[in-house]
């Protein structure tokens, strides 16, 4: 039957997401409805089961790897800056009582209007200033101690008509202030340079819209105007973990259907040829027109999400290649995987059609996943 086909399939998607199908668990595998369990179908189904738990205990030592040079490179990078808050450099100098002197000797320099002008506006300034610089010892950026003491001999500069000192201690703050803020975006940047190298090294193999969040999430860090703690960091390289982990499986999928349509007594010539979207795109070449002699190919598409398989088939089928379309996806089946023909041209299946292009139902063992564990995070960074 020619058409667009598209199959449900469990075995792809990532644990978390995997839904329940046609009465086959995907994060195991069950005995399908109304389905007796034969000699040849529980051989069938403990090769499938085999390959699946397979599949998944690779994925989890992967895993595990990724989480282990993802905590080196961290510590690695952390090393490379200090980790303490930016003390505020005091100037050595006193001041002066100079106000009053002003007012008991009359002395010229005190009579510049100018001057006094200035003494008040900088004092008017002071609940600014301590508000801002309240923030950044909040933001871990300024040792507490040391700005507190400058913006104390500030005031007293201040209250006793010393304006050069007063400046002088405002400059320390935000020498401090610069300093920070320097030491901060070199420690975001290299932050953000590994999550970014991550990204690229994988981002045409996503899914635009993915590829896109994730580089949006680097780029907060990027921006940040406070160091990222250990657990933003680590989020967005789990996140990373997970795209290249779903990656690797769709991809595996792909091979493995390649594999299947290979098969003797198949024997159909068949090749991954591209990602579109993060989709993986399978060819195969099943028909020849009479007529022409051209190859006219089918094509399945392995969706990045890894819930559903669609095939795209010629216009004219013949039942032979019904058939060893069948047979393909049973060998795929075999694989660790579950397939379930869920719609045609996007309507549903008519019963009577249905297994046409499904794969000979098979009964399967029930029984429980392997316990895929997170890796164990370690809730601090290796101190140095």
């Amino acid at each position: 039957m020619s058409g667009t086909k598209a199959y449900t399939v469990s075995g792809i998607a990532p644990l978390a997401t995997q839904a329940v199908v046609a009465g086959v668990a995907v994060a195991g595998f069950v005995v399908a409805s109304g389905v007796m369990a034969t000699g040849t179908a529980l051989v069938m189904a403990a090769k499938a089961a085999k390959a699946y738990q397979e599949r998944i205990k690779r994925e989890a030592e992967k895993a595990l790897q990724q989480e282990e040079e993802i905590q080196r490179q961290i510590v690695e990078a952390r090393r490379s800056y200090s980790r303490n808050k930016m003390i505020v450099k005091l100037p050595e100098t006193t001041s002066q009582p100079r106000l009053v002197n002003l007012l008991l000797n009359n002395d010229a320099q005190f009579k510049s209007r100018d001057l006094q002008i200035k003494i008040s506006e900088q004092k008017s300034r002071l609940p600014n200033i301590k508000q801002e610089y309240e923030n950044l010892i909040e933001r871990q950026l300024l040792d507490e101690s040391t700005v507190l003491q400058a913006i104390r001999s500030v005031e007293q500069a201040l209250d006793c008509g010393d304006l050069p000192a007063a400046e002088a201690y405002l400059q320390a703050l935000d020498n401090a202030r610069i300093e920070a803020f320097a030491q901060l975006r070199s420690q975001l940047q290299s932050q953000a340079k590994y999550a970014q190298s991550r990204l690229w090294a994988i981002a045409e193999r996503l899914p635009k819209a993915i590829a896109q969040n994730l580089a949006t999430e680097i780029e907060r860090i990027r921006k940040s105007d406070r160091p990222i703690g250990d657990s933003d960091l680590l989020a967005i390289h789990q996140q990373i973990t997970v795209a290249e982990l779903q990656i690797d499986r769709v991809w595996e999928a792909a091979e493995n259907l390649v594999t299947a349509w290979q098969t003797p007594g198949v024997d159909y010539i068949a090749q991954i040829v591209g990602i579109d979207d993060g989709d993986v795109v399978v060819e195969i070449e099943t028909h020849e027109n009479q007529e022409t002699g051209e190859i006219v190919n089918t094509v399945m598409r392995v969706q990045f999400a890894g819930e559903q398989i669609d095939l795209f088939g010629p216009r004219e089928e013949t039942a032979n290649c019904a058939a060893r379309t069948g047979q393909a996806l049973q060998m795929f089946q075999e694989q660790g995987y579950y397939l379930e023909w869920d719609s045609l041209d996007g309507q549903p299946v008519p019963e009577e059609y249905r297994q046409v292009y499904s794969a000979p139902e098979v009964a399967t063992l029930e029984m429980e996943p392997p316990l895929l564990e997170s890796p164990q995070r370690r809730t601090e960074i290796e101190s140095y």
